[in-house]
């Protein structure tokens, strides 16, 4: 049989259609298939709940708050990809839930993984136009259509369209899980801050210095430096990386983002950059760029 999945306010919901339909009746139909809850979907205010004392397996959020959600299909074909506006004003769309659905009947087991991207799709645009009579800008808002169309192979991602026609797209490489995305830095106001120092052998001994609070958020430089002695001195040499390549790292270890002027070149090497200190989101955005 195939499996057809759609989505509620509160839950993922499947239903199982059967092959041997061809000579069926609306009424055989009816009396065949029926819609099966296969999980509910994390509450958006769980953890406000949680700061409250109140219970967070209770089911009364108010339905008109909840941000818009789109689902669509995944990657494989027993996955589906959930989307969900964010920010405070709900105007950013981005994945939100990638959910695998296993076993027989389909969605017997699940796996949940929480994804986000380094892209985004207008929930909704603003837009001003001016009127002649009367004479003035009115504002307007033009909206993302409840439709998400996916797309594979070589081009593999996500296309959205608004109500003028626009057309939006998330590629794959853009998707990453949440605990990969990237987090500000904590500059602490430390008198014994300390600093971690990279040197360049084929550079003449060149060097470069970055707040250890800033490099911590990363898996590899917190293993590289987990056995650093408060006070002592912290030095990593560098082989395979030029100066100038190392500075735009740092500037994304500082602000998430990368030069909209980069070459190829540059996002190349801060490509390898990235699959070599462990950093998927600069990978992704260097994805993004190069295709």
């Amino acid at each position: 049989s195939s499996c057809v999945v759609a989505l509620s306010k509160h839950s993922i919901w499947a239903l199982d259609v059967p092959q041997d339909l061809a000579n069926a009746t609306a009424a055989d139909l009816a009396n065949k298939v029926s819609w099966r809850k296969v999980m509910d979907l994390p509450l958006e205010n769980q953890e406000a709940k949680k700061d409250k004392g109140e219970d967070e397996d209770s089911d009364d959020e108010d339905p008109e708050e909840l941000p818009p959600r789109l689902l669509s299909a995944g990657p494989k074909g027993n996955q589906v990809m959930i989307f969900k506006t964010q920010g405070s004003e709900g105007f950013c769309l981005k994945p939100w839930l990638l959910v695998e659905m296993c076993g027989d009947p389909m969605g017997r087991e699940i796996r949940v993984t929480k994804v986000t991207s380094t892209a985004s799709v207008p929930w909704k645009r603003k837009e001003e136009f001016y009127e002649v009579s009367p004479c003035r800008f009115t504002t307007t808002y033009c909206s993302l259509l409840p439709t998400v169309l996916r797309m594979n192979e070589r081009h593999g991602g996500y296309l959205f369209f608004d109500q003028r026609g626009r057309i939006y797209r998330i590629r794959d490489e853009e998707i990453l899980s949440q605990q990969d995305d990237w987090i500000a830095p904590s500059f602490v106001a430390d008198s014994v801050q300390r600093v971690v120092t990279f040197k360049f052998p084929a550079e003449s001994g060149a060097g470069r210095a970055c707040l250890f609070s800033v490099l911590s958020r990363f898996e590899y430089f917190q293993k590289a430096l987990d056995n650093w002695r408060e006070g002592a001195s912290a030095e990593l040499v560098v082989t395979d990386a030029t100066t100038q390549t190392f500075d735009l790292m740092l500037r994304y270890f500082h602000t998430g983002t990368l030069d909209s002027e980069l070459t190829l070149e540059n996002l190349v090497a801060l490509l390898e950059l990235g699959n070599k200190y462990l950093l998927p989101h600069l990978m992704a955005l260097c994805m993004a760029k190069i295709l």
